[in-house]
């Protein structure tokens, strides 16, 4: 009879043990859940609009601002949930001196020649926590390569450095919305504070773009994402 308590004891701490480790693997890999349901696997079409304008500063060298933002993709389920997007910047100009000074890309997404202020790229991007671990964050990695963005800039007045080709390199994170719950709208924010560091799993991984592989570039902005579709969705930890 003892060792029959005894076993029992240890079987149901075995199943106690197994049950917190289960419960804190899942709660470190955040995840989308849509229309009430854990996205587990598969996809779902998502667009976005901006809300405000967006800029990309390189330090004190050059301040790009777009009055348009817009993003196609996909939300994709398992732990972590991932993403990805086509982004369109449109309406960019240098700010220190927009009438002689103009950007924008090398190509369009289908490979034609961007107009004047036509900024294009393609981001990989997964879901992950921020540096305490508490809050949902999507971060924006290059579709391949290290670069993120290219920026062509030409003219009279811009600041010699910039102008040319210039290779924007490395990651962004954005906060994300509604977290812990599901809207129809969601919003990805880009705070004018970056964002330095991430968590992936139990990894703590830098995050920041760079000019000219030393220049800190801030990108910051909001995004409101739709299902493409209609419904609810919402990330959660």
């Amino acid at each position: 009879m003892q060792r029959i308590r005894i076993a029992t004891v240890a079987l149901v701490a075995v199943l106690a043990v197994s049950a917190v480790a289960a419960s804190s693997a899942f709660a470190t890999e955040p995840y989308w859940k849509v229309n009430g349901t854990y996205l587990e696997s598969g996809s779902v079409n998502v667009s976005a609009t901006n809300s405000g304008n967006f800029k990309l500063k390189a330090g004190s060298l050059i301040t790009i601002e777009c009055t348009s933002a817009t993003s196609k993709g996909v939300i994709t389920g398992g732990l972590p949930g991932t993403d990805n997007s086509k982004i369109t910047f449109s309406g960019c100009t240098v700010t220190q001196d927009p009438t002689t000074c103009e950007v924008k890309s090398p190509k369009k997404e289908n490979g034609e020649t961007a107009a004047k202020g036509e900024i294009y790229t393609e981001a990989k991007t997964e879901l992950v926590l921020n540096s305490t671990q508490t809050k949902v964050l999507d971060l924006f990695t290059p579709e391949s390569g290290t670069t993120f963005v290219e920026l062509v800039v030409s003219g009279t007045k811009c600041p010699s450095l910039t102008k040319g080709t210039n290779k924007v390199e490395g990651s962004v994170a954005a906060e994300v919305s509604p977290e812990g719950s599901e809207a129809a709208t969601g919003k990805l924010i880009f705070p004018t504070t970056a964002i330095k560091t991430v968590f992936l799993g139990s990894t703590e991984t830098p995050v920041g773009l760079t000019v000219f592989g030393i220049i800190e570039c801030i990108q910051s902005g909001t995004e409101n994402v739709t299902l493409t579709g209609g419904g609810e969705f919402g990330a959660y930890l």
